[in-house]
């Protein structure tokens, strides 16, 4: 390769990396859920867990922002009486537009794209996993609030499943309410 392609490669990557993070903001996220499974999933109440990953970020000039994630999901539910558990895992990839009120305060909504990892049910004294009994793709509807600072943005929102995940006789959607903590790298 001559100098003189290798001075450009190096310029055109150079220049896409700046352009990128000009325009993009790329962070790391975690938080706490706090989740159930509604329909047909009687004497069900919400279990606690855990979500973190990645997103994207581009606030142009104005009120609207575009925020992608990817984020690992802990869900499920507990029943009201007794030990036992249902854990789902998932990965998550909400596609949001946060509508900000103030410079700093924003609302956000859009769609979510949800497949699921791994299911099992934990009665206290075996575990069975139940992967197969539900379906592999969930779609639901993501909304909440935030505050969003230079590089911190701290938004509690609601995750509201649309989609019926169960393979048998019954109706299950998920239900998550979470509390997330962003920090945006560059």
């Amino acid at each position: 390769m001559s100098l003189k392609k290798l001075l450009l490669l190096t310029y055109l990557f150079t220049y896409s990396n700046e352009s990128f993070a000009q325009f993009f903001k790329f962070g790391l996220k975690g938080g706490l859920n706090y989740s159930t499974t509604t329909g047909d999933s009687k004497g069900v109440d919400f279990k606690p867990g855990f979500h973190v990953g990645v997103f994207l970020f581009h606030r142009p000039e104005g009120k609207i922002a575009f925020m992608s994630e990817l984020v690992y999901s802990q869900q499920g539910a507990k029943a009201s009486q007794g030990s036992t558990k249902i854990d789902y895992s998932y990965v998550n990839l909400p596609l949001m537009i946060n509508y900000y009120l103030t410079k700093d305060l924003f609302l956000q909504a859009g769609p979510q794209y949800s497949i699921l990892y791994s299911a099992e049910v934990d009665n206290g004294t075996s575990i069975v996993k139940v992967k197969d009994q539900l379906e592999s793709f969930d779609f639901g509807l993501v909304g909440g609030f935030g505050y969003d600072s230079n590089r911190i943005i701290v938004n509690g929102r609601y995750n509201w499943g649309l989609i019926n995940t169960s393979k048998v006789d019954q109706t299950f959607t998920n239900s998550v309410f979470q509390l997330s903590l962003g920090y945006k790298l560059f």
